[in-house]
């Protein structure tokens, strides 16, 4: 057993505080210092840190053993740090070895490509990865998208998600041309550009689902080419029907489906609120489907539901069925528990705080409050729970 660097904490958390317990251990191997870096950027502003280990992650697994799908992740990791510690503009040297990791990088997607047991949600997080290094070093996803794209295209057999993974680029492709965001500004003070691409998204998409109905990516993807183009909502909700009959638990669908109705103004939000409800009522704990109602409000207010909210008895009941059902089965995790106590002490449910800060002690989730504040917490709920007897 390696012993734990320190307390442990939240799922997220327990990423970082377990892998870096192995390492300080000694004999790590090279997927556990992949996911101490990934895991770092949580913990760590020291960019030039996770960067040294991030390389060192790469070029462990390059000769590793593990599937290429790692050796190119790590690649891109690799390249993304070697961009963003560099003084810019870079000189001949770094511009020359970040191109070198791009390359070695590129390079294995013949590989990767021609493996079909690799995840088609693995592949379209992999290409979006490499589009947005695209972005970040030529300021265009084009470039690296279209390269990888001609590569693929030799040696993917999977045709369905080869046009899955080009219709995703010009979903991406599309918000670039507004700033990234479906309701930014056109950057080029006309919406031509982003409908044309959004109009390519929607014939690749379609012919992706027309050679594969099994294909529930193609058709969550679909949904956000729908709220794109402004398409009215029954086109939504045959998209996303379509995605859910053949993956019922796929968080893409849904989330893209809320997006949807938010974006149709106060009726809509009201609508998305209530589609969370339906979230709920699915019960799919090992997914993050039934707790979307919660993000629905944090998209409303970055902070969360407010005193006022969490107060009203209806809203009380949903929030917490939400937060006992995932603790029931993710017990382990104390994500969900800190973010339990923090939103009853918010309510005023005093009881209800006092029970889920004594079950965390110092266990708490870093992810969602800080030391100080988790104190502060304690310190409020104790002077309550005093009051109160």
């Amino acid at each position: 057993m390696v012993p734990r660097a320190g307390r442990g904490r939240g799922e997220e958390d327990l990423i970082w505080y377990d892998s870096q317990g192995a390492i300080d251990f000694g004999g790590a191997d090279a997927m556990v210092y992949y996911v101490n870096a990934r895991n770092r950027a949580f913990w760590l502003s020291d960019m030039k840190a996770i960067c040294d280990l991030q390389k060192r992650a790469a070029d462990m697994l390059q000769t590793s053993q593990y599937p290429t799908f790692f050796k190119l992740r790590s690649l891109l990791r690799e390249a993304e740090c070697l961009n963003q510690i560099a003084p810019k503009p870079l000189s001949a040297d770094e511009t020359k070895r970040e191109q070198q990791v791009i390359a070695n990088a590129l390079a294995l997607l013949p590989i990767i490509g021609a493996d079909s047991d690799i995840p088609a949600q693995d592949m379209i997080d992999q290409l979006g990865d490499i589009g947005d290094l695209s972005t970040t070093i030529e300021n265009d996803r084009s470039i690296y998208f279209n390269l990888a794209d001609q590569i693929l295209k030799k040696s993917m057999k999977n045709r369905s998600l080869l046009l899955t993974l080009e219709g995703n680029f010009q979903v991406a492709y599309a918000k670039d041309a507004r700033g990234g965001d479906f309701n930014g500004d056109f950057l080029d003070g006309n919406p031509e550009t982003f409908n044309k691409r959004m109009d390519k998204a929607k014939e690749l998409l379609e012919q992706a689902w027309a050679l594969d109905a099994q294909n529930s990516n193609a058709a969550a993807e679909r949904i956000l080419v729908a709220q794109g183009l402004g398409e009215p909502r029954d086109v939504m909700e045959r998209w996303f029907g379509r995605a859910i009959a053949a993956d019922p638990d796929n968080i893409t669908a849904y989330q893209n489906k809320m997006g949807y109705l938010a974006a149709q103004g106060d009726q809509g939000k009201k609508e998305a609120i209530e589609f969370g409800g339906e979230c709920l009522r699915t019960q799919r704990w090992n997914t993050p489907i039934p707790g979307l109602l919660l993000d629905q409000y944090t998209s409303i207010n970055p902070e969360g539901l407010t005193a006022e909210e969490l107060q009203k008895p209806e809203v009380w009941a949903i929030v917490k069925k939400i937060y006992q059902g995932y603790i029931a089965v993710h017990q382990r995790s104390n994500a969900w528990r800190t973010r339990y106590a923090i939103s009853a002490a918010r309510g005023g449910y005093w009881a209800d705080a006092d029970y889920q800060l004594k079950q965390l002690g110092s266990d708490f989730s870093l992810i969602h409050i800080t030391q100080s504040d988790y104190d502060a917490i304690k310190k409020e709920v104790a002077d309550h729970m005093v009051k109160a007897h």
